[in-house]
């Protein structure tokens, strides 16, 4: 497991260097998702002091029109760390971007992803009003998504119910768990 490891790091490194050296329209993009291969592979090992780093570069590296879905997807990675962090300003922030970028480029699952997000951190800082209103905005992406979504489905209907609990809507959130 740790060959598989140090081979990923050393993959990412190379696709880094390389992506660097590009002089045409595409190098922004590539750098930025080469940069967002090496960080997702720190994190996956829990590797945070070294993700995040590798993550702020990847996000500082200039933005253009082709570079839109790479920052979506550095968000997504931002919100994530950060709540694992508890950093629930910078979740917060991460996620409005989120949910900015979603919008922007009609991505009905990152979008999903950005209320259900925003409904978790209001509801670790104990705002389950407002968290609770980002999932009911989930819910409502949910109902209109061109698919199924299960697994967020699945997410969104949980983090509902914790809400509702919480502000003691009780029948809604018992709904909602066995659903």
């Amino acid at each position: 497991r740790n060959n598989e490891f140090e081979g990923s790091v050393h993959y990412a490194e190379q696709a880094i260097s390389k992506a660097l050296l590009i002089t045409d329209s595409n190098r922004n993009f590539q750098v930025k998702a080469s940069y967002m291969l090496l960080a997702n592979i720190y994190i996956r090992k829990e590797m945070l002091d070294k993700g995040l780093p590798v993550l702020l570069k990847a996000d500082s590296t200039p933005s253009d029109k082709s570079t839109r879905k790479p920052e979506l997807f550095i968000a997504q990675t931002f919100v994530n760390l950060y709540t694992q962090l508890n950093n629930f300003p910078k979740a917060i922030e991460s996620s409005q971007k989120l949910l900015r970028l979603a919008k922007e480029l009609n991505m009905e699952q990152q979008l999903i992803g950005a209320y259900a997000s925003l409904g978790s951190v209001y509801y670790f800082l104990n705002d389950y009003r407002k968290g609770l209103t980002y999932c009911d905005s989930a819910n409502a992406v949910l109902k209109q998504a061109k698919r199924k979504y299960l697994y967020e489905q699945q997410g969104v209907l949980g983090q509902t119910a914790q809400c509702q609990f919480a502000l003691g809507d009780y029948g809604n959130a018992k709904s909602n768990y066995t659903r």
